[in-house]
């Protein structure tokens, strides 16, 4: 599996994980949109990456306008669909791929109201394991079959109820991602942490570093933004 298409993957799975365990009203959302900001350090080069976020319930999509690098859209469908939209060259690649599923997505059970504490159950993860003190526990986790070829296993630990660090781990049951999750806010509708930091090692010596922020998030407010029900362009050339 290619890095970035992990990293899809693991966005999707970081999404997931951090709402079912934090707080949310039982308000209906109908759509959320925010801005990701991504800082990837490696081999001492950085690389950033800035992309407006868009969802809505009506049609289940998940939306990413790509301010930088300018001029891509990225559209995740419902049944694993994704498209990779070039506004500047009216060219589209598509792709079909259950990792890219948005019913696997936090976004979607959290607007289709299938969302709770037992999110991670839903999803097809077991839980095998939990040690708790009085503010902190640890879970593991053991992921669904069509998952098993990118970790055995993850373990989240958790303080007063808030995911702090999910730890991935391969066949070997080597660390091969970690994620802190830091700067917790609160709205109305639900909690979240705006700051992820990753860990993903290369190899023993060499490990990739990545900062995501999120900000601008913005839910159920009236928008008149294209993105939210953006159209790929019918006459748009298809790469193969």
């Amino acid at each position: 599996m290619s890095y970035l298409r992990f990293y899809i993957l693991l966005f999707v799975l970081i999404l997931w994980m951090v709402i079912p365990l934090t707080g949310f009203n039982d308000q209906q959302i109908d759509n959320i949109r925010f801005r990701m900001e991504k800082r990837s350090l490696y081999k001492g080069r950085v690389t950033v990456t800035v992309a407006d976020i868009y969802f809505q319930s009506k049609n289940g999509r998940i939306i990413k306008n790509y301010i930088k690098p300018e001029g891509k859209v990225a559209i995740t469908g419902k049944k694993g669909e994704m498209a990779l939209y070039d506004k500047k060259n009216n060219r589209v690649v598509f792709d079909q791929n259950p990792d890219y599923n948005t019913e696997d997505n936090i976004l979607f059970f959290i607007l289709s109201e299938k969302i709770s504490t037992e999110g991670i159950n839903e999803m097809g993860f077991q839980l095998e394991s939990k040690l708790s003190d009085e503010n902190r526990s640890v879970t593991k986790w053991i992921p669904p079959p069509f998952m098993n070829h990118l970790f055995k296993y993850v373990k989240i630990t958790s303080k007063d109820n808030k995911p702090v660090l999910a730890s991935y781990y391969d066949k070997e049951e080597r660390l091969l991602v970690k994620t802190y999750f830091t700067d917790y806010e609160s709205f109305p509708e639900l909690t979240l942490p705006l700051t992820l930091t990753e860990f993903m090692y290369v190899n023993e010596n060499d490990s990739i570093i990545n900062r995501v922020n999120f900000s601008e998030v913005k839910i159920n407010e009236p928008s008149k933004n294209d993105f939210f029900d953006f159209e790929i362009p019918d006459d748009a050339k298809i790469v193969k």
